[in-house]
């Protein structure tokens, strides 16, 4: 069964093209050692009223946003085996690791995944290759 990682985190505003660069050496190791997937989300509608947004979550600051994380996995063992490996590789990222102490941060077993996938048709005759050439410009 899938098994995720998930992490909400607060960084200063200014220092989001920092993280990028961080955020994709440490894809690059994670992903090498064997997760599945990894995913970061930079925090965009974060006003939300009547439930409790990632920004109170986060314990966001002026001038800071939200980062939204999540790195997948085949299973928990998957996970600790990954993990494990990465820990030990001299390419992680030393200021992910040392700070990641206060962050909001679980893991979950997958429940349900569903993708929606755009069905691309092949034109059939001239009127149809026309019709799709016209949706273009």
């Amino acid at each position: 069964m899938p098994y995720v990682d998930g992490f909400v985190i607060a960084i200063p505003a200014r220092n989001l093209a920092a993280y990028r660069r961080m955020s994709a050496r440490a894809c690059t190791v994670w992903r090498d050692h064997g997760a599945l997937d990894y995913v970061e989300c930079v925090g965009d509608d974060l006003a939300i009223k009547h439930v409790l947004p990632f920004a109170r979550l986060a314990k966001l600051k002026r001038g800071e946003t939200v980062i939204f994380s999540w790195i997948l996995y085949r299973s928990r063992k998957h996970r600790d085996t990954v993990n494990a490996r990465v820990m030990k590789d001299p390419r992680r990222n030393s200021p992910r690791s040392t700070s990641a102490a206060g962050w909001p941060r679980g893991t979950f077993h997958h429940c349900l995944t569903r993708v929606r996938q755009e069905r691309r048709l092949a034109p059939r005759g001239p009127v149809r290759a026309r019709r799709q050439e016209a949706q273009v410009h």
